[in-house]
């Protein structure tokens, strides 16, 4: 047989050796990180990508880390963005633009619907913009591919989006839960204060219910989530599979706080690693009979209010790090929220009672739900800031939990000597008389410390009790020490104000008792 002759052989085209024109063309059409990466596999590519590359630049530099500018901050109003509505004109334009945003923070937004009610001079360039551009923006809003799995309107979706109004006309996000399914690449979010409970889940009856095109939004997120999730059925880049971070939700009610269903379809997704969030309210609790029999005879297992609605049943199965900042987590509650995350390493709870929610906490019931993190949970800060003045305490002779010693792997622990008694230093104690030392019933640190703990942290308001409790904690430090061979250190932080920034009465001269006892016990201190 002969041989096709030498000549006639030719190599497979790669993008290396095409023509220039056609790899500029490829390049053009590539995703922005797609881009990057085409750019920095060699010489030539990097050249032939140099045309493209500043504006690639311009753009990663506004929308990469995207969060919202108000106008009366800049003394220039052009290329500034306040609303949700103008980012997704942004994306109308340039729909690669979607593709940039890797930080979302939207905790600044403005209502379109705000700068209608502004003056001319406020108003003029958002509007007229979106006069102008709101044909591209209807064409990106009938175009969804997730509205249309949906059956959505997208002529209502279209108007609620343009109405964009604020939190006391409307119930639901329809500009925010939209952009949200645009957005690829997203890893760390910031919701803004007019993200809902409604947004998420229709909401109980004694509340305003939810209509069938309100209801909308909810499925959509949901849908979101549910697509998020199965990486098997459905391949590719999808809306929100990459976010690993939620960040605290901005300027939320302190007062009341937010209703922690808030976040809860992002807690469902299999791809966070990290929640903060801060001022919630997570008190409502139902019950599901089961299978099982108890000595009743019937058993029941608690459940969040939203669950029981059948909408995200599981929460932070990946999740490795939740702070939880100013927050009522009633203790029935407790093992509801946190019954999945079992790869929860770092967890910090900072409880502060709302208006009317949270008096009666029984910390003690808290802390025993917890135990189903005892296989993961490395670290552990629990504080208490208000307290009702019924609230419960931890580590009492007759209670249930005697230790800590559930939490196998627990290195670092902090905890608030007002969680041990009934304290002056929490507001709506402050008309108590000092609690007897005799009544003061606090367990040594050694007796309740799980057993590989490395660093113990305890927060001490400077009053007269609160002293007595540190002094309970560590009263057989030195002679039982080996008892625990890791710990390493202990540290003491003196808090001389109450809740709101006042100075607890006679704090300095219970701050310099504090300070005496821990330098003859060796405990490094410092002051809050």
């Amino acid at each position: 047989m002969s041989q096709p002759a030498t000549g006639t052989m030719s190599s497979p085209a790669t993008l290396v050796n095409l023509p220039g024109e056609l790899q500029l063309m490829i390049m053009e059409r590539a995703l922005p990180y797609d881009l990057e990466s085409l750019a920095l596999t060699c010489k030539q590519l990097h050249a032939a990508a140099l045309p493209l590359l500043p504006h690639h630049n311009a753009l990663r530099q506004k929308y990469r880390r995207f969060h919202f500018t108000e106008s009366y901050n800049q003394p220039e109003t052009e290329g500034i963005t306040e609303t949700v509505t103008e980012l997704l004109l942004d994306i109308a334009a340039n729909p690669f633009i979607a593709h940039y945003i890797v930080h979302g923070d939207f905790g600044d937004r403005v209502c379109t619907d705000a700068i209608r009610q502004g003056s001319d001079n406020d108003r003029g360039v958002v509007l007229q913009r979106l006069e102008k551009e709101q044909d591209n923006l209807k064409a990106l809003v009938k175009n969804s591919r997730h509205l249309a799995m949906l059956g959505l309107d997208t002529d209502v979706w279209f108007d609620n989006i343009v109405a964009d109004r604020d939190e006391y006309d409307e119930l639901v996000d329809y500009p925010l839960v939209f952009l949200l399914s645009l957005l690829p690449n997203l890893e760390s979010l910031a919701l803004p204060k007019q993200w809902r409970p409604s947004s998420v889940f229709s909401l109980p009856d004694d509340w305003e219910p939810v209509n069938d095109v309100q209801k909308g939004v909810q499925d959509l997120i949901n849908l979101l989530v549910t697509r998020a999730n199965d990486i098997e059925k459905v391949v590719g880049d999808q809306p929100l599979r990459k976010l690993h971070s939620l960040h605290p939700t901005k300027n939320v009610d302190t007062q009341f706080g937010t209703n922690i269903v808030t976040i809860a379809p992002f807690l469902a997704l299999d791809s966070l690693r990290e929640v903060h969030h801060d001022s919630g309210v997570c008190n409502q609790v139902g019950y599901l009979l089961t299978n099982k029999k108890n000595r009743k005879g019937v058993s029941s297992i608690p459940v969040l209010d939203f669950q029981a609605q059948g909408k995200y049943q599981v929460l932070g199965r990946n999740l490795e790090t939740a702070v939880f900042q100013d927050v009522v987590i009633s203790d029935e509650a407790c093992g509801a929220f946190f019954k999945h995350m079992h790869k929860l390493k770092v967890l910090d709870v900072e409880y502060n009672m709302k208006d009317e929610i949270g008096y009666d906490w029984e910390p003690e019931k808290f802390l025993s739900s917890l135990m189903i993190l005892g296989k993961t949970l490395q670290s552990l800060s629990l504080l208490a800031n208000n307290l009702g003045p019924d609230h419960g305490r931890i580590f009492l002779p007759e209670g249930d939990l005697m230790g800590l010693q559930g939490f196998e792997v627990l290195t670092y622990l902090k905890l608030d000597t007002k969680l041990f008694i009934h304290s002056r230093a929490v507001v709506d104690n402050f008309a108590r008389e000092p609690t007897d030392e005799d009544d003061i019933e606090t367990p040594s640190l050694i007796n309740i410390a799980p057993h590989k703990l490395s660093t113990f942290v305890l927060h001490v308001p400077a009053t007269q009790e609160d002293y007595v409790v540190m002094e309970c904690l560590f009263a057989d430090l030195g002679e039982r020490r080996k008892e625990l061979p890791d710990l390493k250190t202990i540290k003491v932080v003196i808090e001389k104000q109450d809740v709101w920034g006042g100075d607890l009465d006679d704090w300095n001269e219970h701050a310099e008792k504090i300070k005496a006892f821990c330098e003859a016990k060796d405990i490094k201190v410092s002051m809050l």
